[in-house]
C-alpha cells in the first residue's frame, strides 16, 4: 500500500494542495496502512475500514479525527479508482461518525483586548496577534501570508483559503499600524517574502504559530483548548455581539456553507443565557 499512498500524496502536490492537507493525508493513511500492513488495497473492503474507524473511538479519539480520517481514506480510494486500480471506492458507503456538539473555544471581549494590550511583545508577535484577531484568518492563512499580500492603501490583506480561494478581507487601523512596526525593522521586503518568520528567517510554521498564541492566552484567560483558531472564534462572536449578519460573517471568514457560520449564533445565546441566570431573580 505504500507505493499507492506516496503515488496519491505526489498527485495532490501536482494539484497545489496546501502543505497542511498534504501532511495530515499522509500521517493518516501511513496510520491506516500501519493497521493492515499485509493487505495489498485491493484486498480493503468496508470491513477493514469500520474496523479502523471503530479502533479510533477504542483509543480515545473524537469523531471530528475519525471523520477527517474517513475523508482522506475516500479520497485516496477514489484516486485509486480513476487509476484503475481498484474496481469501486470501498469508502464510499463507509457512515461517517456523527460529529459531536461542540462549542469553539473563544475569549471574551475583555480578555481579547487584554491580550491585544500585552506588554513587552515582540512586534512579531503584536503583529500575529493583532492580523489574527482583526482579520479572523485560519492559521494556514496567516502563516501562508507574503509581503505582497498587504495592502495598506486599501487596507487589506488578500489571504489564500480552502480550496485555493482567494478572498480580500479589511485590515483594522491597529494592526495596519504594528504591522508597519513590524516590518520597519525586516530586511526580507520582496513581495513574495513570507510575512511571518521564524527565529532562523523562514516561514512560521503551524506548530511555530500555535506555540506562539498559546503562550500569550494564557497570560490572560483559562481554556480547556486553545489554538490560533480561540481568535478565529473570538473575532467571530464579536463581530456577531457588534451586529454584524452572518452572511457577512461567513464571507469574511471564507466558509463554503453558511451552516459553518451558525455555530456562532449558539455562542451568543449562552451568553444571554448566563446574563439571564446572572441578572433575573428568578433565574
Amino acid at each position: 500500500m505504500e507505493h499507492e499512498i506516496a503515488e496519491f500524496i505526489e498527485s495532490l502536490k501536482l494539484k497545489n494542495a496546501s502543505e497542511h492537507t498534504i501532511k495530515g493525508y499522509a500521517t493518516d493513511l501511513k496510520e491506516f496502512k500501519d493497521g493492515f500492513p499485509d493487505k495489498p488495497v485491493t484486498a480493503i473492503g468496508k470491513k477493514e475500514l469500520t474496523n479502523f474507524l471503530a479502533g479510533l473511538r477504542r483509543y480515545g479519539f473524537d469523531n471530528s479525527t475519525a471523520n477527517r480520517k474517513l475523508s482522506a481514506l475516500r479520497s485516496f480510494f477514489k484516486f485509486l479508482v480513476e487509476k484503475g486500480t481498484i474496481a469501486k471506492n470501498p469508502a464510499a458507503n463507509v457512515k461517517a461518525p456523527r460529529k459531536e456538539s461542540k462549542l469553539p473555544s473563544f475569549l471574551t471581549e475583555e480578555s481579547a483586548e487584554k491580550l491585544m494590550d500585552t506588554e513587552n511583545l515582540s512586534p512579531r508577535d503584536r503583529a500575529i496577534l493583532e492580523t489574527l484577531y482583526g482579520t479572523g484568518v485560519r492559521a494556514s492563512e496567516l502563516i501562508g501570508m507574503n509581503i505582497g499580500s498587504l495592502d495598506f492603501v486599501n487596507e487589506t490583506v488578500t489571504v489564500l483559503g480552502k480550496g485555493s480561494k482567494e478572498r480580500k478581507i479589511p485590515l483594522t487601523r491597529t494592526a495596519i499600524y504594528v504591522l508597519k512596526s513590524y516590518l520597519a525593522n525586516r530586511n526580507m521586503m520582496e513581495r513574495d517574502a513570507p510575512l511571518f518568520l521564524n527565529k532562523y528567517n523562514q516561514r512560521l510554521s503551524q506548530r511555530g504559530l500555535q506555540n506562539i498564541v498559546n503562550k500569550h492566552i494564557r497570560m490572560v484567560a483559562e481554556l480547556r483548548r486553545m489554538s490560533p483558531h480561540t481568535l478565529r472564534h473570538t473575532y467571530a462572536s464579536v463581530m456577531l455581539n457588534k451586529g454584524c449578519d452572518l452572511r457577512t460573517i461567513q464571507e469574511l471568514l471564507g466558509h463554503a456553507s453558511i451552516a459553518s457560520t451558525q455555530i456562532y449564533t449558539h455562542l451568543t445565546t449562552e451568553k444571554l443565557k448566563q446574563a439571564y441566570k446572572d441578572g433575573h431573580p428568578r433565574a
